[in-house]
């Protein structure tokens, strides 16, 4: 089984070319968040989605 095919398999929203990431930053602190483009709200990128049925897998990985 393919890197891809694995993904497409067990659906994380990491791997979505759905997911934007949102980045704050200031002097003090620094932290990121990620939302879901095509549902609008934000997602935990750790949890797997495995009943998503917007998502699709993102190509352009560096390890696919």
């Amino acid at each position: 089984m393919t890197v891809s095919e694995w993904r497409r398999k067990h659906k994380r929203c990491a791997w979505c070319k759905h997911l934007k990431r949102h980045a704050i930053s200031n002097s003090v602190t620094a932290f990121s968040y990620y939302t879901c483009k095509a549902k609008g709200k934000e997602v935990n990128t750790r949890l797997p989605r495995p009943f998503c049925r917007l998502f699709e897998l993102e190509e352009d990985h560096g390890n696919l």
